[in-house]
């Protein structure tokens, strides 16, 4: 299946009333690459954002839909940080 910025809202849609982004994605099984994936989530991202402004578009939730759709169907890896405290110089600081 090729998604394209209709279906990408209606999936947002769905996520924001409710629905989990594994009962909204599992069935779909995309076809297209992703650039193009990419430049059709852009363009619905860009939709929902001009209506909804920074603030809302972070804090009501809609980024974290976008990013979770976007890891349903193309998993990026988790890259792990680890920092030691105990050993971090505070000479800049003083």
């Amino acid at each position: 299946m090729i998604l394209n910025k209709k279906d990408i809202k209606l999936m947002i849609n769905k996520i924001m009333s409710g629905s989990t982004v594994e009962s909204v994605c599992s069935e779909i099984t995309l076809t297209q690459s992703e650039e193009d994936f990419d430049k059709v989530i852009t363009d619905a991202i860009h939709d929902i954002w001009i209506v909804t402004g920074d603030t809302h578009f972070n804090r009501d939730g809609f980024r974290k839909a976008f990013d979770d759709i976007e890891d349903a169907f193309f998993p990026k890896e988790k890259i792990k940080i680890e920092i030691d405290d105990e050993h971090l110089p505070l000479d800049w600081y003083f």
